[in-house]
């Protein structure tokens, strides 16, 4: 016989077991997803970190470029500095026209002239060392060819004349005078006081090829550009786009252009040469006290930017630019992305499998009770679930296969019990139905003893009233009579 009053339970007990499962796998994977969601987490932080120290690294190497640029500054301020003080240039300003004749005093001044070195650069880029008078005018210059020459209107002789320390120059744009160069220029004191009156400027012009030799020799091995820019924005040095050299990267008008050719701060190109214009690097560069480190573009029609670490220099004002391609730039993020997203895929199919297969074996136990419990559902009392732990689902079957041999008992003998118990209920009707019987006719009996006690009642009844009536008439028969 089968127990079908145990199907639903059972049904119940699978579903239970199924939702278990899933369950249990729902949990790996949402503690793998976890993992996962803490590891991008993590390599966003880490690229944050690459990231900013690769602006660090370019700002370093834009900082260490400036700083020889300023040191290279520096140290020829100090020689002038001394060359200010040697006796033989200032007994040479302060002889009148006549004895500066004299070809003594003329050759221990052109000696020290000459021994005025720019260390340790090539005399090949010191193009010219002159003296000049309290008005300007050249008196004495290594190149001969400009003594004579009046320079009282350019910018370094008035500079010199009110600043009164070494000044550096703009960058000037002449050809016909050796190129493109800028000048050193520093007050003659007498008695170098500053009280006393100036006796002239020491000048020296020297090539803009010693920048760019610094600038070169310090990015050579690097993975990085340096671009420099003088104070109109004209590109002086530029490690990479050099047909781009000596172009203005600000828009000027034609009287800009005019005003600024005036003082040869521009070279001598077409007015449509003359700019290559980038509004977005100009008022990246003026902001660069502000930022620093910026995403941009050094050069025109370049398919994407790069970054830039733009620093400003302290002698000059003159703003250096360190570039470097976005695909260099973002190379060690990119590899560290992509290994952590290998990583990341390796782990998470690693944990899905090893999850899986941990779902299956902690479930294993209970789908083999669940299998023995359908079974049993089906009328097979002798399946026993396999107990293979001591744990509580150990206890279970336990608990489960020992219901079985009850039921398994209890269904052998059900028969005997039916049978015993028919025979109990028959006896049981047969008493039952002798007891009714006897019900019946004692209520039958009572019921005609009542209806003869009734009978009898109507009867005496009947005889008294009859009596009664018998009696009445009589009685007026012997009044009237």
């Amino acid at each position: 016989m089968k127990l079908l009053y145990l199907k639903w339970p059972v049904l119940s007990a699978r579903k239970l077991a199924t939702s278990f499962q899933t369950r249990l796998l729902g949990i790996f994977l949402i503690n793998t997803l976890l993992t996962v969601v803490i590891v991008i987490a993590f390599n966003q932080w880490l690229r944050n970190q690459l990231l900013h120290e690769a602006d660090n690294s370019l700002l370093v190497s834009a900082g260490q470029i400036a700083d020889r640029i300023d040191e290279f500054h520096r140290s020829n301020r100090q020689t002038f500095n001394v060359g200010t003080k040697l006796p033989d240039l200032v007994e040479f300003l302060q002889a009148d026209e006549a004895a500066r004749q004299d070809p003594d005093l003329q050759e221990r001044a052109r000696i020290t002239l000459v021994s005025l070195d720019i260390e340790p650069w090539d005399q090949y880029y010191i193009l010219s060392k002159a003296l000049l008078d309290e008005n300007g005018m050249n008196i004495m210059d290594t190149a001969p060819a400009n003594i004579g020459a009046d320079e009282s209107q350019q910018d370094y002789f008035q500079a010199a004349l009110l600043g009164g320390s070494v000044n550096i120059s703009s960058i000037q744009y002449r050809p016909e005078r050796g190129g493109i160069y800028f000048f050193y220029s520093v007050p003659i004191r007498q008695n170098d006081t500053v009280t006393e009156g100036i006796l002239g400027v020491l000048r020296i012009q020297v090539a803009i090829a010693t920048v760019q030799d610094i600038v070169f020799a310090s990015v050579r091995g690097q993975e990085i550009d340096a671009t420099l820019f003088d104070a109109n924005y004209v590109r002086v040095v530029d490690t990479r786009y050099r047909k781009l050299l000596f172009r203005s990267i600000t828009q000027y008008s034609l009287e800009e252009i005019a005003a600024l050719r005036s003082k040869f701060a521009l070279p001598p190109l077409s007015d449509e040469e003359v700019s290559v214009p980038l509004p977005d690097l100009v008022e990246q560069l003026a902001n660069s006290d502000h930022v620093q480190v910026v995403s941009g573009y050094i050069a025109p029609d370049t398919d994407s930017q790069e970054r830039l670490a733009i620093v400003r220099l302290k002698t000059v004002p003159w703003y250096l630019v360190v570039s470097q391609p976005a695909s260099q730039y973002y190379a060690p993020a990119q590899r560290q992305t992509q290994g952590i997203l290998l990583l990341t895929i390796a782990l998470t199919m690693i944990s899905f499998f090893s999850s899986y297969f941990i779902a299956r074996r902690v479930t294993r136990p209970i789908r083999a009770l669940t299998a023995a419990a359908e079974q049993v559902a089906e009328g097979k009392l002798y399946v026993k679930a396999p107990i293979s732990s001591q744990d509580e689902v150990g206890t279970l079957a336990q608990a489960f296969n020992l219901m079985t041999t009850e039921l398994e008992v209890a269904h052998s003998t059900l028969e005997e019990r039916v049978e015993r118990r028919t025979q109990e209920l028959s006896e049981a009707n047969q008493k039952l139905k002798h007891e009714i019987a006897e019900r019946e006719r004692y209520e039958k009996r009572v019921l005609d003893l009542a209806l003869e006690h009734e009978r009898r009642r109507i009867l005496s009844e009947f005889i008294q009233k009859a009596s009664h009536e018998f009696r009445t008439p009589l009685s007026i028969i012997n009044v009237k009579s």
